[in-house]
């Protein structure tokens, strides 16, 4: 499983949040033990949520799940881009 990187992670009602780095880690910083509701949101996956209790460092592993109207939406946008680009193919004459 890859990480996914530039997925938006907060805390429900907490001001701020972070985004992923490319190892799929995030770190916020303001805050303190308790629980809270994590959201994870990230184009093309079902947002994700899970009430949680902190107590101080933690580390959460987290799997989101692939929309699949999402990824028929991006491979009927991909086949349109195709038909496309050998509408717009560039004609090469030689001149001489």
């Amino acid at each position: 499983m890859e990480p996914l990187s530039g997925a938006y992670v907060h805390f429900d009602g907490q001001k701020g949040g972070a985004i992923t780095d490319a190892f799929g880690y995030f770190d916020i910083k303001s805050i303190t033990a308790g629980e809270y509701k994590l959201k994870v949101k990230y184009i093309g996956y079902t947002e994700y949520e899970e009430r949680i209790h902190i107590t101080g460092n933690q580390v959460l592993n987290i799997k989101l799940t692939e929309k699949s109207e999402s990824l028929k939406l991006v491979q009927g946008l991909w086949q349109k881009l195709r038909g496309i680009r050998s509408i717009f193919t560039p004609l090469r004459k030689k001149c001489g």
